[in-house]
This record gives C-alpha cells, sequence and structure tokens, in this order.
C-alpha cells in the first residue's frame, strides 16, 4: 500500500453491508526492530582489515534504501571472531535499531602435495600462520566426503600432516582447513579443494 508507519482510521461504504458505515484503526506498523536482516555473506575470511559484508533490510515486504532508511555501522570486525553489524532507523523508522553478527574466520590453505604411506599417507600444506592456530584435515573414502574423519594439528609452521592406521591400498579422499580457537570457540577456514591418495 506504500503507507508509512502511523495509525488510519478506516470507514466501510460499501460492499460489506452488515458492517458499512463503521470505521475501524488500522495500524501499520513498520517498526525497524520488526525488520528482517539478511547478509550478503555471513562468514568471511581474515585480511587484516575491517571487514564488511553488504546487508539487505526489507520491512513490512519493502526493500529499505541505505542512508535514507537506516544507517549501518560494525563492530569487533577486523580479527577473527565474532563481527556484529547494527542497522539503526532514520527517517519513518527512526527510534529503532537491530542487530546480527557474522564470522570471520582465519584465511584458507590449500594442499600443495598428498604422498602415499604405509596404511596412511602424508599431505603438504601451503603454511598459513597469521591469525591461526593450526590445521584440521578430513578424509573419507568417498569423494562426497560422507562419513569423512577429522585429524586436528595444533602447530601452524608444521605443514607436512600425517595420517596413520588406515587401510592399505585404499583411495582416500582429503581436505585441509585452517583453524583458530578462541576462547571454548573455534573459527574455521572453508574447506579446500579435495585431493585424493591411495595408501600403501
Amino acid at each position: 500500500m506504500g503507507l508509512k508507519a502511523g495509525t488510519y482510521y478506516v470507514r466501510v461504504d460499501a460492499g460489506w453491508t452488515d458492517i458499512v458505515g463503521e470505521t475501524y484503526t488500522l495500524k501499520v506498523d513498520r517498526a525497524l526492530n520488526h525488520a528482517s536482516l539478511s547478509l550478503k555473506k555471513s562468514t568471511v575470511e581474515y585480511t587484516g582489515k575491517s571487514l564488511k559484508p553488504t546487508v539487505t533490510v526489507k520491512c513490512a515486504g519493502a526493500k529499505l534504501k541505505k542512508g535514507r532508511d537506516y544507517t549501518v555501522s560494525y563492530s569487533s570486525n577486523k580479527k577473527i571472531g565474532t563481527a556484529t553489524i547494527t542497522v539503526k532507523g532514520k527517517g519513518q523508522y527512526a527510534g529503532a535499531s537491530k542487530s546480527r553478527t557474522f564470522k570471520i574466520v582465519p584465511k584458507g590453505t590449500s594442499i600443495k602435495k598428498a604422498k602415499p604411506a604405509k596404511k596412511g599417507f602424508s599431505v603438504s600444506v601451503k603454511k598459513q600462520t597469521k591469525q591461526t592456530t593450526g590445521y584440521q584435515l578430513r578424509y573419507s573414502t568417498k569423494k562426497s566426503m560422507k562419513g569423512a574423519k577429522t585429524a586436528t594439528f595444533k602447530n601452524a609452521k608444521k605443514t607436512t600432516l600425517k595420517v596413520k592406521k588406515l587401510k592399505s591400498k585404499k583411495t582416500y579422499y582429503v581436505q585441509v582447513r585452517t583453524y583458530k580457537k578462541i576462547g571454548g570457540t573455534t573459527y574455521a577456514s572453508p574447506w579446500s579443494k579435495t585431493v585424493k591418495v591411495k595408501t600403501k
């Protein structure tokens, strides 16, 4: 209907014969605290700079315009962890605000080489030590990674990762990612591209 927030009085004049002449109150509530916030990316990789993923704000089915209907601010959005984006209403949406969080995770890594071993394998990964605790490796006999097992390596400077006690002469699909632990929370990068290796 394109109405602004506020209270409107509606009088029914025809069509509904049992309520003709009655006056009803129609309240249009467009307070920003009822709006929906959607982020283009809810997880972003660490760059060393302040990160500001794009946010889309909708209220009562209408897409609001940044600068006219709201302003955006960010906090804790530089280091790895949980950052906050706050949308504050202005104009007809003034007087309310709404927030949403997003994650900043370590920069990812990749597998440089996979080498078979007796009932196991090793992979060498591209070193990634900035804001990184270590690496996580997952492997599966299925390309879909269904049923994958994960091994954690706590030294980010050690780039040769070994997995033992596997089945011999078996093909495994392998991926790696970086992680950083902050308090009791682990923040991990996306998984790398998959490589395959056959055990001896």
